[in-house]
């Protein structure tokens, strides 16, 4: 469901250039609750021309409510899916893809142990440090199998041309998963929006604090409620 705010707001998160949008930073992710905290304070009519005396444009304050709100609705329309995306799907798939790359190894050492350089080979595949790593050694690992499939033919307990075709089905998945993790959201997606929104509530919010500082450098109490709290 599109979340709803004014064009002019839609079209100032559109021009943040994408190379600027990012991510909340996990201490970020109830930057809507600072934001709102924050600005409340200056509905006080006192606090709020004090705080204009600076030259602070003090329409930006009613900006930051409205950006606080759709980063919380964009926040809360991607958190099902990020936690899916990112979490159990990819261990899912690289615990599979690791399974296969062992039973792969063992059988190779068994049987092409005694080909000259193929002890190394088997070694670097069978330490992978990453899940693109583990993708490329299955890949590795199929080609092997591959090439000396002829060698396989009396071992009935280690069926090659399958194992060549599941290495490489879960070299694929694995590249999929992390492909997908990696990269940008669709344009104007609610996921696009939260990180847009972040991106511009954040800086709105240090343009904010920085003023404030600035105007109520003797008071505590305002100088104690404009930070941004890490939970």
């Amino acid at each position: 469901m599109p979340i709803e705010m004014s064009d002019s707001t839609r079209d100032l998160l559109m021009s943040v250039p994408p190379a600027d949008v990012r991510a909340p930073l996990r201490e970020r992710r109830y930057l809507d609750t600072d934001a709102k905290r924050i600005t409340a304070l200056f509905e006080d009519d006192g606090r709020r021309a004090r705080l204009g005396k600076t030259g602070y444009d003090l329409n930006f304050l009613d900006l930051i409510k409205e950006l606080a709100e759709i980063y919380s609705k964009s926040r809360a329309a991607t958190l099902g899916s990020d936690a899916v995306s990112s979490g159990s799907k990819r261990e899912e798939a690289i615990t599979e893809g690791e399974a296969e790359a062992a039973i792969i190894v063992a059988a190779c050492r068994f049987q092409l142990g005694h080909i000259e350089g193929m002890s190394l080979k088997l070694d670097a595949a069978a330490v992978a440090t990453g899940a693109l790593d583990l993708a490329i050694d299955l890949d590795v690992l199929a080609v092997i199998v591959e090439n000396n499939i002829s060698k396989f033919a009396r071992n009935e307990l280690f069926d090659a041309p399958k194992h060549i075709a599941l290495a490489r089905e879960h070299a694929n998945k694995v590249r999929t998963l992390v492909e997908a993790e990696e990269a940008p959201p669709e344009l104007g997606s609610a996921r696009d929006m939260r990180n847009r929104a972040s991106t511009l509530l954040w800086n709105r919010l240090l343009e904010l604090r920085t003023a404030a500082r600035f105007a109520f450098s003797g008071d505590d109490k305002v100088l104690s409620a404009i930070r941004i709290r890490r939970r």
